[in-house]
């Protein structure tokens, strides 16, 4: 594993142990993580043989548009209160270490972490089948009015929360052995 990947599962472990227990992914840690995946990519150019200053340009674009593609989705579901903000920041520092391919490969695979934990979180909490209820209504709703039926009453649904952080570490670390396999 690459000194950046070392780095990046470094801190999506921490992120995730504070996460876990505290409920929130620390500013500082994201924020950090970007300078370093920055200067990581920065030190990456003095490697290429050739001008240092004309390899800046694409891996600062790189880091950039890792950070800003990564982070589009989980912004999109910060601004409606399904994710918190640390969330955010955590995908933004993934996608500045890993570039906009391998960020969104591992978004992908933390959201289906996340939703493989979601289903184990509502079982849990007794909240599986009412959900699984709430989802199924929306086809039956539209179905009863297209023969003229007033829709079915909803079950009025409780917020069941859990803990992202875990499931962007495991995510990532997904992301980067299959990629790390090969090497």
């Amino acid at each position: 594993m690459h000194l950046a990947e070392s780095l990046l599962v470094a801190t999506c472990a921490l992120a995730a142990i504070v996460d876990h227990r505290r409920g929130l992914v620390p500013t500082s840690l994201t924020l950090g993580a970007c300078i370093v995946a920055l200067c990581v990519h920065a030190a990456g150019a003095f490697s290429i043989p050739g001008n240092f200053l004309s390899h800046l340009g694409p891996l600062f674009l790189h880091w950039a548009g890792g950070a800003v593609l990564t982070a589009l989705v989980p912004l999109f579901l910060w601004k409606r209160g399904s994710i918190g903000g640390g969330d955010v920041k955590l995908f933004a520092a993934i996608g500045a270490f890993l570039g906009p391919t391998r960020g969104l490969e591992a978004s992908l695979y933390a959201f289906c972490v996340g939703c493989l934990a979601g289903i184990v979180v509502l079982a849990r909490d007794g909240a599986l089948g009412r959900t699984l209820e709430h989802v199924a209504a929306g086809p039956v709703d539209r179905f009863r009015r297209l023969f003229g039926k007033d829709a079915a009453p909803k079950a009025k649904l409780e917020e069941t929360w859990m803990r992202f952080g875990p499931a962007i570490f495991v995510g990532t670390c997904v992301a980067l052995f299959l990629h790390g396999g090969g090497r």
